[in-house]
């Protein structure tokens, strides 16, 4: 065999290797690669379904069986991890009619700089680079956004490249299973929306200094340590709630994250761009209303948060009835 051929069979032979060893990994270790997360809750109820489209912050944060009792309607979830505005336009264009549309939204999923890492399996490349012109994005976040395209491709060989956190934690909890350390729930949680229909009853409070510090550092790499907003999921939230208000009645539901992250992450500029940007796109379509959870008193309190960003089992009994006071007073049902 000639020596070009020995080379191109190692070299295939290689990439064959290493990628059944990240497939391998992935389905080991729990890493999260799908990126949608639809469900409908009380499937059994006709009529038209209510349509919620949001981040894990807003199906950790509320009880939607509960919702979907009260109402006698269906509700169909509209979700993938991270998801900001930019994925939730896209994913409401395959939605079934509806007269109710409940949009959720927070503090980080407006962040321009918290970007999802399934954004280039939901939004097609020529809306982000649209996006990115018509908002003048600095160059380092055009960078960031663009490139997640070309690694959709690279992750069809290797589904862990770019995802070393989540590796990191998978094989943490691993091997705390493995040497009976710690019970699978201490392990720290990423900050996205699982399988699993039970609700975390932990909390925020119990936590170490070590592992606050630990889950801090995780989310400002994830965000380059930066809140900033009107930007592209500024465009796409006005154009979704566009959308959603031509159907029928649209509910914004502002998410609460923990009074940690608002201490220890945000500061006042950021928090007044936020307050800024929401009012201008509630200005845009008057057919939307708003729910502000984050401004619930109760839930200032890491005594009703799992992890930094999402409701525990104690904090979603305190938000889901005020979203049930404002669905059963401005919503009609079927």
């Amino acid at each position: 065999m000639s020596r070009p051929r020995q080379l191109a069979l190692i070299l295939i032979s290689a990439v064959a290797i290493s990628s059944l060893i990240s497939h391998a990994a992935i389905n080991l270790l729990g890493v999260a690669t799908e990126a949608l997360r639809n469900n409908t809750y009380e499937p059994e109820f006709h009529g038209a379904p209510v349509i919620v489209a949001g981040s894990s912050l807003t199906f950790y944060g509320l009880d939607w069986r509960t919702v979907a009792k009260r109402l006698s309607r269906p509700v169909r979830s509209l979700t993938t991890p991270a998801a900001s505005p930019c994925e939730l336009e896209q994913l409401l264009k395959d939605a079934p009619p509806t007269d109710l549309t409940v949009i959720g939204i927070s503090l980080t999923d407006l962040n321009e700089d918290y970007i999802s890492d399934f954004r280039a399996d939901v939004v097609p490349l020529n809306q982000t680079a649209r996006d990115l012109w018509n908002s003048h994005c600095d160059r380092a976040l055009s960078r960031r956004m663009l490139g997640l395209y070309p690694l959709r491709f690279a992750r069809l060989l290797y589904p862990t490249a770019g995802r070393a956190v989540g590796v990191l934690v998978g094989l943490r909890a691993k091997l705390q299973k493995l040497s009976a350390r710690a019970k699978a729930a201490a392990a720290d949680p990423l900050p996205v929306m699982g399988a699993s229909s039970e609700f975390p009853t932990n909390r925020l409070a119990d936590w170490s200094t070590g592992r606050l510090l630990r889950n801090e550092e995780v989310l400002r790499a994830g965000c380059n340590n930066r809140h900033t907003y009107q930007g592209p999921k500024r465009l796409a939230l006005e154009r979704l709630l566009h959308a959603a208000g031509a159907h029928g009645r649209v509910l914004v539901v502002v998410m609460p994250i923990s009074p940690t992250y608002e201490h220890d992450m945000l500061d006042a500029t950021a928090r007044q761009s936020f307050e800024a940007e929401l009012e201008e796109m509630l200005r845009c379509e008057p057919k939307a209303h708003c729910v502000r959870i984050d401004q619930i008193p109760e839930l200032h309190s890491g005594d009703y948060f799992w992890d930094l960003c999402h409701l525990n089992l104690a904090g979603q009994r305190i938000a889901t009835p005020v979203l049930l006071e404002h669905l059963n007073s401005s919503a009609p049902t079927q």
